[in-house]
This record gives C-alpha cells, structure tokens and sequence, in this order.
C-alpha cells in the first residue's frame, strides 16, 4: 500500500470514527470505576489534507449511566498517534482529559474529619495540582503539608529538618514516619530549589503516606469526627 492510499484510508477511516455519536465508556470519579456514559452534546473539529496530518478534536458533555454525573471531555488524536497493544500490533490512540480534572482511583480520606483549617486548605491545593498534573507545584504542597503540622504542634527549629526530628522525639511520630517525612521534604526540596519534576507515581505515594499521618494525628479521636 503506497503511503497515499495509507493516508487516504486512515483518513476515511479517522474521520468515521470522529462522527460517530455513541456511548462512551470513561471513569467515573464519583464511582469510582469506568461506566457507560451517555453522550449528551457534541462538536468535533478535524482537518488534514493530502499532504497534510489528519487529526480530529471532539469536545463532548457525558453523563455516567450509573450515577448521572455531568463531566466536560476533550479527545485528540491524529494519523502519527500509534502505539503497540499488548499482543504486539500497532494501534492508534486519542488523548482525552476531562473537567473537572480527577485522579483516577483516588477515594478521599480526609472529607470525614475535622483537622485543622491550614492543614485542610493545603491539602486541597495540592491536590488540585496532581490532578493538573502539576507535579513541581505538589511536590512543594506535600512539603508545606508536613511544614504546616510541625507549625500546628509548636514546633520552632530553623528547619524542616530538624522539626521532623523533634515531632519524633516528642512521641508526636513514629520512626517510620519520620523516615518518610524526610523523604517527602527532600522532594519538596528537588521542585522548589532545583525544579527536578519527580514522578507522579512518587507524588502520589508522598500524598497517601501525608494522609495517613494526618489521620493518625488528628482523626482518631471521635471528636474530630464531623457530624
């Protein structure tokens, strides 16, 4: 197949499946899980020559099936977007991100207690930058996190450092935990003085280890329970 006919053919092709007005199958952030979602409006815009890539944009408002919630998804994808399947053959694939932004398989923690309103306000930045995928800007939240309980525990040493160690001596964390902390203001550190861009697999360990210690020193108690 010369290269013409093959971009004649992926063309055709292409462009059928961006016409098409099925129902999607996306996550679910209040399910937690992908559904079937009902497409409820959408425009796609495309173009691409003979001698020009062919690429397609679809912008589309979905509702899941299961739970009725409304999410806003763009889908891009063009002639030079291949990947290999797990069988080994080459197969094309579109980018879809979605508003509001998500992360995929995240459950909340924190929406059950009252931990102070510092702490709770960071937390929630951060997590908005994960979510954009801001990693440089969570690496530096994780570490104002750990900042702002040392703070929330009279804590007063000339650095983080050295704070991480006396929350441990006063019996506030334990080892374990310690060790952690260090490590989550070492990637603090990486983003706000060199901007070394850690993984997002990294960051998102760094915020399940934060959240747990946030539980641990604030959660257990019945009275930081909400109602």
């Amino acid at each position: 197949m010369s290269f013409y006919i093959y971009k004649k053919t992926f063309r055709k092709l292409f462009i059928l499946i961006s016409k098409s007005k099925m129902d999607s199958i996306d996550y679910c952030p209040k399910c937690g899980l992908k559904t079937n979602h009902e497409i409820l409006s959408e425009e796609i815009s495309k173009g691409g020559g003979d001698y020009e890539p062919s690429w397609s944009h679809k912008y589309s408002i979905i509702k899941c099936k299961g739970c009725n919630n409304i999410q806003f998804k763009s889908s891009y994808g063009d002639e030079f977007m291949e990947k290999l399947n797990q069988v080994g053959e080459l197969v094309y694939y579109r980018n879809d991100s979605y508003y509001p932004s998500f992360l995929e398989n995240y459950r909340e923690k924190l929406e059950n207690y009252s931990i102070p309103k510092n702490i709770e306000n960071i937390h929630l930045e951060t997590l908005e930058a994960i979510k954009s995928n801001s990693l440089l800007l969570a690496a530096a939240g994780l570490r104002m996190i750990v900042e702002a309980i040392s703070k929330e525990n009279n804590i007063k040493r000339e650095n983080l450092e050295k704070k991480i160690i006396t929350l441990l001596n006063e019996g506030k964390i334990t080892e374990k935990e310690a060790e952690r902390l260090q490590v989550i203001r070492l990637l603090g550190n990486e983003s706000v003085h060199k901007m070394t861009r850690s993984t997002k697999e990294n960051i998102l360990l760094a915020l399940d280890i934060v959240e747990h210690l946030i539980i641990n020193l604030y959660g257990l108690s019945s009275e930081n329970l909400k109602p």
